[in-house]
């Protein structure tokens, strides 16, 4: 197990290796012990720093100097404050336990409230085991109506190089718009080139897309995985995690299933490379489009009961990508 942790840099520039690699041109305070800095990424734009001594929920500051690119020119000195935050938690956590108003806690590292439109999702008391005292119902028609977190924090999920999707659902209609119902939703409106999309199908598929649309994913569930029950019945609840790991060697994306009284098990480990989440998402959503696209798609709407959302990531490796045990710990968390 690594005793340390990453810094990435991205330069708009291919750097000169020798300087974008050499310890005395960044100064991390307070001071933390680098144990290497390698220059990595498909161009050769990212700087790795390894360090030690980083403690949770501080803030840093990075200065970087004298590197050059890679025709021997100064590049420009630039200061950054950061925030050490372990990847194993998430940076989305939407518990609804609210059971009332319009916005929703963000218990996640990216901190910010989420909002619910008007009218619907309502709050409801049908909720998973250890899923606290509320959940959200979307209803069964189609409408505009979804959970929206604020724009900088999609932001900060731009480039996830890995990441963890949890949730519980409780689907009560086989009604689906074009392409599947959304539970989770941050891609682009110009056919879906960046982002994630995380749907379920009329017969109960899980699908998600990662930097595409999921009407061409190879990452999908057999049907009835997902079953629908009007009665949004208790034992019909199913916890419901996916993983994906662009730096993994075959097995990028797996989706897992959990019942009221099972364990969450892998369905399938699938060979899904579709790189690190692309930049221009737009706003993260839940159970619907994101903002831009929902108004001309109202049957894309989520059909059912929500409950406690997390998205967990990396953009340095694979560590967003959680294991089993992990993902068991997280579906019996309150």
């Amino acid at each position: 197990m690594w005793d340390y942790e990453k810094i990435t840099i991205e330069f708009n520039e291919q750097p000169e290796r020798s300087s974008a690699t050499d310890a005395r041109n960044y100064r991390i305070e307070p001071k933390v012990q680098v144990r290497g800095i390698s220059l990595e990424g498909r161009y050769g734009k990212t700087v790795v720093i390894s360090v030690a001594g980083l403690q949770e929920d501080s803030e840093y500051t990075l200065r970087v100097s004298n590197v050059k690119d890679r025709g021997g020119n100064a590049m420009k000195s630039v200061q950054k404050s950061l925030r050490y935050v372990s990847s194993a938690r998430p940076l989305v956590e939407l518990l609804f336990n609210e059971g009332r108003g319009r916005e929703a806690t963000n218990t996640g590292t990216a901190r910010e409230p989420a909002r619910l439109t008007a009218q619907c999702p309502s709050w409801s008391s049908n909720t998973p085991p250890a899923g606290g005292s509320h959940s959200l119902d979307f209803g069964t028609e189609p409408g505009v109506y979804a959970v929206d977190l604020p724009e900088q924090t999609s932001l900060a999920m731009e480039g996830l190089k890995s990441f963890t999707i949890t949730a519980w659902i409780n689907r009560t209609s086989d009604r689906e718009g074009r392409g599947g119902n959304r539970i989770v939703h941050m891609a682009d409106t110009l056919g879906g080139r960046a982002g994630i999309d995380l749907v379920v199908t009329r017969d109960g598929r899980l699908k998600i897309g990662v930097n595409e649309w999921t009407d061409s994913t190879q990452a999908a569930t057999a049907a009835d995985m997902i079953p629908a029950d009007g009665r949004a019945g208790k034992d019909n609840w199913r916890f419901m995690a996916v993983s994906y790991d662009s730096g993994a060697a075959t097995e990028h994306m797996k989706p897992y299933i959990g019942t009221p009284t099972a364990d969450a098990r892998l369905y399938k480990a699938f060979a899904y490379d579709r790189g690190a989440v692309g930049a221009g998402a737009g706003i993260f959503t839940v159970g619907n489009f994101n903002p831009a696209l929902r108004a001309h798609h109202t049957d894309r709407i989520f059909r059912g009961l929500i409950d406690e959302v997390r998205l967990f990531g990396s953009r340095v490796d694979g560590s967003g990508a959680l294991p089993i045990e992990q993902i068991l710990a997280v579906q019996k968390a309150n």
